[in-house]
């Protein structure tokens, strides 16, 4: 992979960094396709490959991919912040008409207020640790 995108970026340094369609830019989805038909033995058909360039792709597409009405989901995030990442994905769960279970978090950033705002939704938030402040020197929970 680091090859391919190494090509691309100094072949292609203009149009790679585009936005662009959904799908992605083709001659890198020709090139991962090819070195996985090659050396993965896997597949041939270019429609199998997508490659998105952020996060917001990334989870509307495993939303309409892997979530039906009706499901149940837990989401299980390591660091919880803003809360905006968080709310995208209850937002993507209610759309497909998915309840949410609640979100399981590792580590929450307390002073931020990210935490308050999924709880103030009405969804349960469960923290491993909740950092109430940091700085340079010091982390206090």
């Amino acid at each position: 992979i680091k090859e391919i995108s190494q090509d691309i970026f100094e072949n292609h340094p203009i149009e790679a960094l585009q936005y662009g369609v959904t799908e992605g830019y083709p001659a890198l989805i020709k090139r991962v396709t090819d070195w996985l038909h090659t050396s993965k033995k896997i597949g041939k058909d270019t429609d199998s490959v997508i490659i998105t360039s952020g996060a917001q792709q990334v989870m509307d597409i495993a939303a309409k991919t892997f979530l039906n009405e009706n499901d149940t989901v837990l989401i299980v995030d390591d660091f919880l912040a803003k809360g905006n990442a968080l709310i995208g994905l209850i937002d993507l769960c209610n759309q497909a008409g998915a309840e949410v279970a609640g979100c399981a978090i590792a580590v929450e950033k307390g002073f931020q207020q990210g935490g308050k705002r999924i709880r103030d939704m009405g969804v349960r938030v469960e923290s491993l640790a909740i950092v109430k402040s940091m700085d340079d020197k010091s982390v206090t929970f």
